[in-house]
């Protein structure tokens, strides 16, 4: 998430003012606020910020599932009010390409937590296109797509209306989170028709900078689909190893990075226990050593 994350907070910091994701989201956002939280460890929000009536609102950004978003948001929750001495309106907005699989609820029998996240594409890409707000025009190709090349066309008819400067920020910006949804060839080809939006790729330094991004986001795009699909397949060796994985193990799961994903793969071909499979018993440390 964190390649896309500078993108994603400038043009929601921008929108959120009042736009048409703004009155999908059920808030407004008037001042935002600092995002660092008081803890014997720095803990750092993504978006935070100051209603209209003077309320808090929290803003989350994921492009993964996690299994703990729930916990992670309760932790915020009271480190919020910690330091703020007010509690916020909370929400998840979930931007990836794999399906929402994330809980909204933490409880036990004497605790109960609730957090609204909610996927990007339940918001419809043409009610964002029919914005006048450009930010929103650039997060349609992030709601629910019908035809993408048509979707980003019409970005792009958008983006070559506006201003000089704005022009050039907004491709930069559409170009980046193209990689969320793996349009940047599209995207790409889409320009080569529009005389006005060639000139900014052609540029000398700007056109660089542009066709980098929308190749390192096309490149991250498939890692991540690849990462998601191995880690899967992890998922379904170890279930039919060990039986239904707990809380813990799904959260170590998700955790792995590919290599170590990898590595946990060919382990489980001799690890005799889920403990043995993730290197946690005194055997598997004997053995990795």
């Amino acid at each position: 998430m964190h390649q896309y994350d500078t993108t994603l907070k400038t043009v929601l910091m921008r929108q959120l003012r009042g736009s048409v994701l703004a009155e999908w989201m059920g808030f407004r956002v008037t001042k935002w606020l600092p995002t660092e939280l008081p803890d014997v460890r720095t803990r750092q929000v993504d978006l935070l910020g100051r209603m209209p009536g003077g309320g808090l609102a929290h803003i989350e950004l994921q492009s993964t599932n996690v299994s703990d978003m729930a916990q992670r948001m309760a932790e915020y929750l009271l480190d919020i009010r910690r330091r703020h001495r007010a509690f916020a309106r909370q929400l998840v907005l979930y931007v990836g390409e794999a399906p929402l699989r994330m809980s909204e609820r933490l409880a036990s029998p004497d605790f109960s937590f609730r957090c609204r996240i909610v996927d990007i594409r339940g918001l419809e890409a043409s009610d964002l296109l029919n914005s006048p707000n450009l930010e929103d025009n650039i997060l349609a190709v992030l709601g629910r797509l019908g035809d993408r090349r048509d979707a980003v066309q019409e970005v792009l008819k958008r983006i070559a209306t506006a201003t000089p400067w704005r022009r050039t920020r907004a491709l930069a910006e559409l170009t980046h989170l193209a990689g969320l949804r793996r349009v940047g060839g599209i995207i790409e080809t889409e320009i080569q028709k529009m005389p006005i939006l060639l000139d900014i790729m052609d540029n000398p330094i700007l056109g660089p900078v542009l066709r980098k991004g929308i190749a390192q986001g096309r490149e991250e795009g498939r890692e991540e689909g690849r990462t998601e699909a191995l880690r899967a397949v992890v998922a379904d060796q170890l279930v039919a190893r060990f039986g239904a994985l707990s809380a813990r193990a799904r959260k170590r799961l998700q955790a792995l990075p590919p290599t170590e994903l990898s590595a946990l793969s060919l382990r489980l071909l001799r690890a005799e226990s889920l403990e043995e499979a993730f290197l946690l018993s005194p055997r598997a440390h004997a053995a990795k050593s």
